[in-house]
C-alpha cells in the first residue's frame, strides 16, 4: 500500500492519534475487504467490527464472512505488532484504507518514518484480501 498522508490529532482531554490514508494496489470488493477483517480479526487482541459506525456483532472470526455488505467495515483492536491499539477502516469498493493508533514514542506524523513503521503492516492487510 502507498501511504497518502499521516497527520496528527489532539483533541481536549484525549490522547492524540496519528491519522493515515493508504492506497492499495487496486479498489477491492467486499469479499476482499472481509477476507481482511477475518485475518485481523486474528491477530488483534480484542477485536471489535463496525459496519458503517455501527457494531457488528461478530463472536468468532469465521461469523466474518456473513456479514452484510455496508459501505465501510472498520475493525480495532490491540496489534501485536505494532504493539499499540489501531483502528482500520476499509471503503468498500474503493482502494482507501484508513489507519489510526496513538500517538507514542517512536511514531511521528513525519511521513518516512510513519511509513516505514506501518508499511510493512499494511502490505500484509492488503495481501491478506486474496487469500
Amino acid at each position: 500500500m502507498l501511504l497518502l498522508g499521516v497527520k496528527e490529532s489532539h483533541e481536549p482531554n484525549a490522547p492524540a492519534w496519528l491519522y493515515s490514508r493508504w492506497q492499495m494496489t487496486r479498489p477491492t470488493g467486499w469479499e476482499g475487504i472481509l477476507a481482511a477483517a477475518e485475518a485481523l480479526w486474528e491477530g488483534l487482541g480484542s477485536p471489535e467490527i463496525f459496519l458503517d459506525d455501527e457494531p457488528a456483532a461478530v463472536g468468532e472470526g469465521n461469523t466474518i464472512p456473513q456479514l452484510p455488505e455496508a459501505g465501510k467495515l472498520m475493525i480495532r483492536g490491540l496489534s501485536s505488532s505494532p504493539r499499540l491499539p489501531i483502528r482500520i477502516a476499509f471503503y468498500n469498493q474503493t482502494d482507501l484504507v484508513d489507519a489510526d493508533l496513538p500517538l507514542s514514542e517512536g511514531v511521528s506524523a513525519d511521513y518516512e518514518s510513519f511509513n516505514r513503521f506501518l508499511c510493512l503492516f499494511m502490505d500484509s492487510v492488503e495481501l491478506s484480501m486474496n487469500r
